[in-house]
């Protein structure tokens, strides 16, 4: 987990999960999905209401319940996409 991960400090987006990456020999196992899981609870049980994530990916995360806000700024000088998830309202399967 991490506060900003790639945004400015004026963007009031918190919290975010920082990476996800799952080795090649373990990939379709739904462990991505697991770790989203489990990030979304333990963010909830913090308080949270949403959570965020910074990627590149088209298509990967909307498949966990993650809804594209947007293109933005990074801190690095280039542009990212930012994906939200309603915690309360999130499309994966438990």
């Amino acid at each position: 987990m991490a506060e900003k991960d790639e945004l400015p400090e004026e963007y009031p987006f918190s919290p975010f999960i920082g990476f996800v990456f799952v080795s090649e020999q373990y990939r379709g196992k739904r462990l991505s999905e697991r770790i989203i899981r489990e990030a979304a609870a333990y963010v909830s049980t913090l308080g949270y209401q949403k959570l965020y994530i910074m990627s590149g990916e088209t298509g990967l995360y909307e498949k966990y319940g993650f809804v594209k806000l947007g293109e933005y700024e990074t801190i690095y000088g280039d542009t990212d996409q930012l994906f939200v998830m309603n915690i309360g309202q999130t499309l994966i399967n438990p």
